[in-house]
């Protein structure tokens, strides 16, 4: 009887914790970019644990490109400096990315929620990158969405691969996901990734890359939630039963 009851209790408290983790938000590529601005109207680099720049595969000029790099330019909109963005088009206000000065802003870059890579062959390609360091430690579910930013009656891409990986620092890394969008796809996907282990200090990539040679017009818009998975209980509890049992009778049975 005391048995049963122990499971109970550690049921109702599993549930009870996973109504908690279910509210609990370790990050959102969205809302923290918001509260970054908010803050102190600028989205700084290392930002509530986010990052924005690009993974490259190109060894040209002795490699100095190659792998993970923050953006090099902040680009604001009242900067007078043109932004790579399609005509007629509203711009956004803020945007990570590449270039400056007279060249513009331009990509590999990150905004509020989008992104946009580059390429000019299969072996130099820049993948816009964010991605954001963890502080916490267990399993987590990561989701969002992933989809074209313009209609393609406003422009017309290239092909995509969308990932999103553990530790990756080049593009050859292992990944937990992804999905390739046709450049004539314009439906907004919703991803899911559940039960993946993360410790203090591990980094979560989301990656938007050219899946050919050319990425040009391929605008693309996507948001990142990560939340942690509730503890199972339920299996602890029952777990808690089998060793009692084992204590009294010396077998399972």
């Amino acid at each position: 009887m005391k048995d049963t009851v122990l499971v109970l209790c550690l049921v109702i408290t599993g549930l009870l914790m996973q109504g908690e983790a279910n509210a609990l938000v370790l990050a959102d590529s969205v809302a923290d970019w918001q509260a970054a601005v908010a803050d102190d109207s600028v989205v700084s680099q290392g930002e509530f644990n986010w990052e924005y720049g690009y993974i490259s595969n190109f060894t040209g000029a002795g490699g100095a490109f190659y792998g993970w790099h923050q953006n090099s330019f902040y680009w604001e909109s009242s900067s007078g400096i043109d932004i790579f963005w399609p005509a007629g088009e509203v711009p956004p206000d803020i945007a990570w990315g590449e270039g400056g000065d007279t060249t513009g802003c331009r990509p590999p870059m990150s905004w509020i929620d989008g992104g946009y890579a580059w390429a000019g062959s299969d072996t130099d390609k820049w993948a816009a990158v964010r991605r954001w360091t963890s502080d916490y430690t267990g399993l987590i579910k990561i989701s969002g969405k992933i989809g074209r930013y313009f209609d393609t009656s406003v422009v017309m891409g290239w092909d995509i691969d969308f990932s999103v990986a553990i530790n990756a620092d080049t593009l050859s890394a292992p990944v937990i996901y992804t999905r390739q969008i046709a450049w004539n796809d314009t439906t907004h996907y919703t991803y899911l990734i559940d039960k993946i282990p993360i410790e203090t200090g591990d980094t979560v990539t989301f990656i938007i890359n050219a899946a050919s040679w050319n990425a040009n017009n391929s605008y693309m818009k996507m948001t990142a939630t990560i939340t942690p998975e509730p503890a199972t209980l339920l299996l602890l509890g029952l777990g808690v039963m089998m060793v009692r049992k084992t204590q009294k009778t010396g077998s399972f049975k």
